[in-house]
């Protein structure tokens, strides 16, 4: 059973599941002999496997790229927070930081993303691989702010 993050190119999301094993369903997006069930955009899709959740999209590779390169710490540790499902009091507290900070830091992220919601967000930036979907504890994303502040 392999996790499917799907990114549209009209910035929509689905996640859904496939029951398939996660390698074969990587080398079938490759091989151009994927469709989502969901809604169908124009191939190649893109995908970024993380355990045996993929996130995948039709964005140019470029274009992922060079949004990759402007990202600051505290961005990261912002993006890793929201990823895990922490709060913004639980992040402020983290990168030391008061919560308004941490929202000021979504709202800009978003706005630079192109995002809609803290879950395109999230989704954005796991597709980019600006985060480590394995990390799944709140406790893992707090160990990590820290050591990185």
């Amino acid at each position: 059973m392999s996790r499917i993050v799907l990114i549209g190119e009209d910035a929509s999301i689905s996640i859904f599941e496939e029951n398939i094993q996660t390698e074969a369903l990587v080398k079938r997006i490759q091989n151009g002999l994927w469709e989502p069930p969901v809604f169908t955009y124009p191939g190649p899709y893109q995908t970024i496997q993380k355990g045996s959740t993929l996130v995948v999209t039709n964005a140019p590779r470029n274009e992922v790229i060079s949004k990759h390169q402007s990202f600051s710490a505290m961005d990261m540790n912002i993006l890793q927070g929201l990823a895990t499902g922490l709060t913004d009091e639980q992040i402020a507290v983290a990168s030391g930081i008061r919560p308004r900070t941490v929202r000021f830091y979504i709202t800009r992220l978003k706005k630079r993303l192109g995002a809609i919601t803290r879950e395109h967000l999230v989704a954005k930036a796991g597709c980019m691989g600006l985060f480590d979907f394995s990390l799944v504890t709140g406790e893992d994303v707090i160990s990590t702010i820290q050591s990185n502040g």
